[in-house]
């Protein structure tokens, strides 16, 4: 049997070059689909890196700047550099998990010029916070350490220094002052030419008090300041609040709605002045923290 054969369509020539365009055009088509998508990959990692280092920065930033600040009135902390994401391509590779805070500390009531040294807070990608201060003696803290003086010693120590000396204390109240009313006690016991930064340390606490955690302090009798703060802080804070030396949210709460001044530091002010508010019946107790010659000789000047 013999089939018909078939009616086929003649074959074109092969055309080398046409082909050759072919390959290119997908070969581009194809990496320019590979280029996009991996641009939109990395626009979406970069938007997710963003948006978490925002949220988590301000939550990190919380704690890190104003809670190292009121855990440790040993020191003038000043932020150094920005802050917060971490890492490699500044931290788009941990997605902005990551963060660090660089503080220069430098001690306070420390009279004779001490450089300044820096501190880092930093977080993991898991949120655990780490703090490189360490336990090594600064004014307050060695005063701290000492705890409360007796009143008569301290009154003969002081009687017995040159009146040309300058001195840096603690000043513990007899009875804890309402924040509001700070400001006009000191202002009429420790004049502006004895000591013209009005913005002092002070303590929301006792100084004394027996706790595992440092004392709640703020850089400045502006408690409203505090309380702000602590007002925005709840129990999912404690564990970052504890690496940096706080007690838990709700007892910093406590502490910055009382709004009291327990205690406040000089950190640098003239012997006679000192001398006086040890003197003073609304003064507990004075820990003196460092002492030097005063250039300008006896106050007053």
């Amino acid at each position: 049997m013999t089939e018909d054969p078939l009616d086929l369509p003649p074959v074109p020539a092969f055309d080398d070059r046409a082909v050759r365009r072919a390959m290119r055009r997908g070969v581009v088509r194809t990496a320019a689909v590979a280029a996009a998508a991996l641009l939109a990959l990395l626009l979406l990692v970069c938007g997710t890196s963003v948006a978490v280092s925002t949220l988590r920065g301000d939550r990190f930033f919380k704690v890190a700047y104003y809670g190292t600040v009121s855990a440790h009135p040993e020191y003038r902390l000043a932020q150094d550099g920005s802050c917060c994401a971490a890492g490699p391509l500044f931290g788009l590779t941990n997605l902005g998990l990551a963060a660090e805070l660089r503080l220069r500390a430098r001690p306070l009531g420390a009279l004779n010029y001490p450089a300044a040294s820096t501190a880092t807070v930093t977080q993991d990608v898991d949120g655990t916070l780490h703090t490189s201060f360490d336990d090594g003696p600064t004014p307050l803290r060695d005063a701290l350490r000492r705890g409360r003086p007796d009143r008569a010693r301290t009154q003969a120590f002081l009687a017995s220094l040159p009146d040309a000396t300058v001195v840096s204390a603690l000043v513990e109240f007899a009875d804890p002052v309402p924040g509001t009313r700070f400001g006009a006690f000191f202002d009429s016991r420790v004049p502006v030419a004895a000591v013209s930064d009005r913005g002092v340390p002070v303590f929301a606490v006792g100084p004394y008090e027996s706790s595992p955690y440092n004392p709640v302090t703020w850089p400045n009798a502006d408690l409203g300041e505090l309380r702000a703060w602590a007002d925005g802080l709840d129990d999912s804070y404690d564990e970052a609040l504890a690496e940096v030396g706080l007690p838990p949210a709700a007892q910093l709460r406590m502490a910055a709605e009382a709004g009291l001044v327990h205690a406040f530091v000089l950190p640098r002010v003239p012997l006679p002045v000192l001398r006086a508010l040890a003197a003073d019946p609304n003064v507990h107790s004075v820990n003196l923290l460092d002492t030097a010659t005063d250039p300008g000789g006896p106050f007053p000047y």
